[in-house]
């Protein structure tokens, strides 16, 4: 059955006020518990797994912080299509502030595709400050299970994870793009390759060109 795409966006809001609220409160920018708290909910990895690292996030080259890029700078990179995929209403834009009152900003698309098929793009620059997407980043891991799967990948020459939830037979990547800017594709009720139609469209250059 088709999820209204209106639900999506709603759900999408919601863990990320949720989320930069407990960031505010100090409750996430120190630690992480491994365990994903937006769309794309993981199994555990076993034991032995790769686990992604990064670096500290949105320093210039003077090794000043960045400020974070205007959530209407980011808007334009999101794809308006990308094949069978069309712009579900308008774009969204926020910018927030971690515990420490460093800002950040994202930017999130609906699309809709043939059937039952339904899609998001979220952009987010993460600047100088520790977010909720940045810190899921650092606790994934690659598996596989009769439940779905998690793969490290690499897109545009960016690192990236690539998921299956079998379950509800969902696609989704993840990207990182100059250990900055956090790209996060999700398809519902769809294929790889409309996944793969869909971060195809994403300027991942035009993002990591950005300042």
């Amino acid at each position: 059955m088709k999820r209204p795409a209106s639900t999506h966006l709603a759900a999408a809001l919601a863990v990320l006020v949720l989320l930069g609220a407990a960031l505010l409160a100090g409750c996430t920018s120190d630690t992480t518990d491994g365990t994903a708290t937006t769309a794309p909910t993981a199994s555990p990895s076993p034991a032995g797994t790769h686990v992604a690292t990064a670096t500290t996030a949105g320093t210039s080259g003077s090794g000043t912080a960045a400020a974070a890029i205007a959530y209407d700078r980011l808007i334009p990179l999101l794809p308006a299509s990308a094949g069978t995929w069309t712009l579900d209403g308008d774009p969204q834009g926020m910018t927030m502030k971690d515990g420490e009152g460093r800002e950040y900003t994202w930017v999130t698309a609906e699309y809709t595709g043939d059937g039952d098929a339904a899609a998001q793009v979220l952009i987010q620059d993460t600047a100088a400050a520790e977010t909720p997407y940045r810190q899921q980043w650092n606790s994934f891991s690659s598996y596989e299970s009769t439940q779905g799967w998690w793969r490290a990948v690499t897109v545009d020459g960016q690192p990236g994870w690539r998921y299956h939830d079998a379950s509800s037979d969902d696609y989704g990547t993840w990207v990182l793009v100059g250990d900055r800017f956090i790209v996060y594709a999700l398809v519902n009720d769809g294929t790889e390759a409309d996944l793969d139609a869909l971060v195809d469209a994403i300027d991942i250059a035009g993002l990591a060109a950005l300042k």
